[in-house]
């Protein structure tokens, strides 16, 4: 059981699929970041957005069109854009093979395994950035990536991906 709700924390940590290994996501920022790094890993708008809907209701079934609605407010985008993020996100969680931290339920949605959220501790509220409100305005505003920036990001979590592994 998740002791707060998802949607109000401003930085939630989650296992991978990686052993060890921990991301923090902050959805304000569009990122997650490696427990006890400097490094960023860039999610973009919708990537984030994404994310954020499936933490909001870890376990619950979030339909495809629900997603597509609020990871691409206002915009009409394909089924492939959101397989893209699904694979991207699941890339990132070290979750592409077993599929066990975001489920896919067959012309149902996708739901995200709320045994991959660690409650709060109070240490992420301590590591969490403040962001000005200037800066807070100006990540407000939507933004995109494109494809070849978030496969850079992508790219430069192997190595950490990497190193989790050896610690098997």
């Amino acid at each position: 059981m998740i002791p707060q709700s998802q949607s109000t924390r401003e930085v939630i940590r989650l296992r991978t699929g990686q052993g060890d290994c921990r991301l923090l996501f902050q959805a304000r920022q569009y990122q997650l970041r490696p427990q006890g790094s400097d490094q960023r890993i860039e999610l973009g708008y919708a990537g984030s957005r994404v994310l954020e809907r499936l933490l909001r209701s870890p376990g619950e079934v979030v339909s495809r069109e629900e997603l597509l609605e609020y990871g691409w407010t206002d915009r009409v985008v394909s089924q492939g854009s959101l397989n893209q993020q699904i694979y991207v996100l699941r890339q990132l969680l070290g979750d592409e093979k077993g599929r066990n931290i975001i489920q896919t339920l067959p012309r149902r949605g996708y739901l995200f395994n709320p045994e991959f959220i660690e409650p709060e501790t109070g240490e992420e509220a301590l590591s969490a950035p403040n962001v000005s409100s200037s800066a807070t305005l100006v990540r407000s505003r939507r933004r995109t990536l494109p494809n070849w920036v978030k496969l850079g990001g992508l790219l430069a979590l192997t190595p950490l991906l990497a190193t989790c592994a050896e610690h098997l």
